[in-house]
């Protein structure tokens, strides 16, 4: 990923999210987090923020722990995979919000199909300008933000 230059800086009430997808999307997903960091989204990422080195469990858990919202990016493949549904029962046994966003059309989790849903299969720049609006403003979303935490922006190009 490229961090091509800061495009503000200072503190912001922003809601901290954690992208739950299969790795089989990545092409697409990589889009939507390109989308997300560009609009000053606090998004963890596995592929930017999971250091060489690392435990993947161990840092995907501390991740979700971490997180307001847990953006379950949903896709046929993603519904099936294994480790999807290992990070949303974790996600889901501590409380955490789930956002299903629909990137390709699927059926979701019986346990997820009751949730208020985004759908970026249908028309992308509406769904993602509606996902952005949510995640700036944690109001929306009915969570809190400890106030007073920095937080970054950057205009990113993930490759």
């Amino acid at each position: 990923y490229l961090f091509n230059k800061i495009i503000s800086f200072g503190t912001m009430n922003h809601v901290k999210c954690f992208v739950c997808y299969a790795r089989t999307d990545s092409v697409f997903v990589k889009k939507i987090v390109n989308e997300l960091l560009s609009s000053c989204v606090d998004i963890w990422f596995d592929q930017i923020n999971i250091t060489p080195g690392k435990s993947w469990d161990d840092e995907i858990e501390v991740a979700i722990q971490n997180a307001q919202v847990i953006l379950f990016l949903a896709s046929p493949i993603a519904v099936k995979s294994q480790n999807v549904k290992d990070e949303l029962s974790y996600a889901r046994n501590i409380n955490k919000l789930i956002l299903p966003v629909i990137i390709t059309p699927c059926v979701l989790p019986l346990r997820y199909q009751r949730n208020q849903q985004i759908d970026l299969s249908g028309n992308y720049e509406n769904g993602i300008n509606h996902l952005v609006s949510l995640l700036i403003d944690e109001k929306k979303l009915g969570v809190s933000y400890p106030f007073g935490e920095p937080h970054h922006c950057y205009e990113v190009t993930v490759l």
